[in-house]
């Protein structure tokens, strides 16, 4: 019997579909890309043009090697995939990735920053106006919104 295939229509329409917290929705989404931009620029500093591509993955994977490392307790592949939710084989082709870059070293299957990136912030200044930004644009509604989660939970 041959395969039946259904086609997916999607509703076009004219209306505009209303957002809540359109603004604060706004602010959170420029800050996850600014600091997504700022973590891939950082991977490739000081040589921009040795990145090939935006990779959302490689860039969440050096965080957890950043965060491990500050954590005082560096990772091994299969900690990085369970905090990533990525499978280990993906994984470990972005650390080898990263260790080729000369971006991170793996000691005793542990992955830290290397040396001179342990010891310095590149781009951190670009960073903390990021932070700074999103802070003003969002911190006034966090305190409101975990209020209103309050109430809800209570209700």
């Amino acid at each position: 019997m041959p395969k039946r295939t259904t086609k997916r229509t999607t509703k076009r329409t004219t209306k505009q579909i209303p957002l809540a917290i359109a603004e604060q929705r706004r602010a959170f989404a420029r800050l996850v890309i600014d600091l997504h931009l700022a973590l891939q620029e950082s991977i490739a500093f000081p040589n921009p043009a040795a990145v090939e591509e935006n990779d959302a993955n490689l860039n969440v994977i050096a965080a957890a090697v950043m965060l491990g490392h500050a954590e005082g307790r560096p990772m091994v592949a299969s900690e990085i995939a369970t905090r990533v939710n990525m499978k280990r084989t993906t994984v470990i082709g972005r650390l080898d990735r990263l260790v080729e870059r000369g971006l991170i070293v793996e000691f005793d299957k542990r992955y830290y920053l290397e040396p001179y990136r342990a010891a310095h912030v590149p781009l951190r200044n670009r960073v903390v106006d990021i932070l700074a930004t999103g802070y003003a644009l969002l911190g006034p509604h966090l305190d409101q919104l975990s209020k209103s989660d309050r109430k809800r939970r209570r209700a």
